[in-house]
């Protein structure tokens, strides 16, 4: 419904139409000029990429827009359906509940019940899962239950040595991913971390210590963009603007469908063969029916053309 009335609407006034991707969308922002760190640099193609939320966890190389490579993805649950689920464990039911099990953890020891909480991985007998890029979350959240179950530690503790495994597990994997990136392309000199768990502070600080440790730079998107969905897709469409990469929408209706193929999720890019874990970007539910959007105003045309006329000309 959302992309045919896109199609329609670009037809009927006269838009440009872009085709945007929602995870590059994430990495792009990162992109994007914040007027709140006028001096900060942005992260210039090729480079390595981790997203994580709620829905996907991937090790990317990103070479350009529209050019991927996922080096590692999920076998399970991504971090941020892990954080969300043990939220819940610990009696949080905020939604969603990963900022809440981070401000918990804050005030507990890390190291507390370490020895307790199953290292994700660490027990598989298959050496190339063991040294690959991919993630496992399932096997935590079980361990997480059964702990919690034991009632032998305060949540604060729980909280806090269940977020350092996850991002143990993140920094080792992406570790090996940006290995692996570099070994395909020698030109990459910054890591982007990207997904609305990307908003959570010892993730990124732990990916800072990582990204120094590599020789690269750490690019993540001010927290307040981690998962603002709309200003990312639209700062997607403007780099693909700027580059020419847009389209003209076919002017009879009934040509939409044909014009471009809609599936609940589409591949970010083609996997690396040693890539063994799920396609975050395969299957899923059937999209629901949703209300036709409304009719843009006269100012929002405008508006809308305006930009577009800005882009073409810079």
């Amino acid at each position: 419904v959302g992309v045919k009335s896109a199609i329609e609407m670009a037809a009927k006034y006269d838009l440009p139409l872009v085709r945007t991707h929602h995870m590059e969308s994430h990495m792009l922002v990162t992109r994007k000029p914040d007027p709140a760190a006028a001096s900060a640099s942005r992260p210039e193609f090729p480079f390595v990429t981790l997203l994580v939320s709620g829905g996907h966890n991937m090790a990317v190389l990103t070479k350009g827009m529209g050019d991927h490579v996922i080096l590692g993805s999920t076998l399970d649950d991504s971090v941020g359906e892990c954080f969300d689920k043990v939220a819940r464990l610990l009696d949080i039911h905020d939604v969603p509940g990963g900022p809440v099990l981070e401000k918990l953890a804050s005030q507990g020891n890390p190291r507390a019940c370490l020895r307790e909480l199953a290292k994700p991985l660490a027990k598989t007998r298959d050496l190339e899962l063991k040294n690959g890029c991919d993630f496992s979350f399932a096997g935590l959240k079980t361990s997480m239950r059964q702990l919690i179950e034991g009632g032998k530690y305060s949540k604060p503790d729980m909280a806090a040595t269940f977020q350092k495994r996850c991002v143990d597990h993140l920094v080792e994997r992406a570790g090996r991913a940006i290995d692996w990136a570099m070994d395909l392309d020698g030109g990459i000199k910054d890591l982007v971390v990207a997904g609305g768990v990307a908003a959570n502070m010892t993730v990124r600080s732990s990916m800072q210590e990582l990204a120094k440790e590599k020789g690269l730079t750490l690019h993540c998107p001010p927290t307040r963009l981690c998962t603002d969905n709309g200003t990312m897709v639209a700062w997607n469409a403007i780099e693909h603007l700027k580059k020419g990469l847009y389209e003209r929408a076919p002017c009879a209706a009934e040509s939409a469908e044909k014009f471009v193929e809609v599936r609940p999720r589409w591949p970010l890019g083609p996997r690396d063969d040693r890539c063994k874990g799920r396609d975050n970007a395969e299957g899923g539910r059937k999209a629901r029916k949703r209300p036709q959007p409304e009719e843009p105003s006269e100012e929002q045309l405008r508006e809308i053309k305006r930009v577009a006329a800005e882009v073409r000309i810079s």
